[in-house]
């Protein structure tokens, strides 16, 4: 298996941001679950086609909205949303090329 390029998480989430600015662009994102309503952790979760979305007003959350990843899921146009911490890989537009996620380096 070919190793992963290496982006930081705050990098990941900055270029996320740019791509909200191009029209029809997505990126891919990867991450472990965790639903502390629920009491369901440790999933890997990947979509392929996302876009960052506000928080909307009904999502209640027991844990500081800054420490989430809003996303829509384009091929579903379902909202979800991860614990940015927990994303563990980004690709974007035009290579769709995987980078792992580093938060500490």
């Amino acid at each position: 298996m070919k190793e992963l390029k290496i982006i930081t998480g705050p990098g990941a989430v900055s270029r996320m941001r740019n791509i909200k600015l191009v029209p029809g662009a997505t990126f891919g994102i990867r991450f472990i679950t965790c639903d502390l309503n629920r009491g369901e952790f440790g999933q890997i979760r990947i979509y392929d086609r996302c876009r960052l979305r506000p928080a909307m007003r009904k999502e209640g959350l027991s844990v500081d909205p800054d420490h989430y990843l809003f996303f829509t899921d384009i091929d579903t146009d379902e909202p979800r949303q991860c614990f940015k911490w927990l994303i563990r890989a980004v690709c974007f537009p035009p290579s769709n090329e995987w980078y792992e996620v580093k938060w500490f380096l």
